[in-house]
């Protein structure tokens, strides 16, 4: 039964990313999730609380909670780059065809 919701599942959302509309929100959602989960990552990579990654980043911890939930969408490249200051790494963008 699992399996068949997951087939179900998976030909309703490939019909669905026929419409390129309905594509371009998806990939959003998509890299999203993938940079707030970067995001998260790191912080726990630098054993950095929350309360103290959004006090060096100047922001608040609801802000910061909602970039690592991927719920955030205004990053800019000072945000970025903030972020890789505050953790003592650099920032590296590429492009590729999907997230690993």
């Amino acid at each position: 039964m699992k399996k068949k919701i997951e087939e179900l599942t998976r030909e309703f959302l490939n019909e669905r990313l026929k419409d390129p509309t309905y594509q371009r929100h998806y990939r959003e959602e998509q890299m999203r999730g993938y940079l707030g989960k970067s995001i998260a990552a790191l912080r726990k990579k630098k054993k950095m609380s929350p309360e103290e990654f959004a006090r060096k980043l100047g922001t608040k911890t609801e802000a910061l909670n909602r970039m690592e939930k991927g719920e955030y969408g205004r990053y800019t490249l000072k945000s970025l780059l903030d972020m890789a200051q505050a953790t003592d790494t650099y920032l590296r963008i590429d492009f590729g065809s999907e997230p690993e």
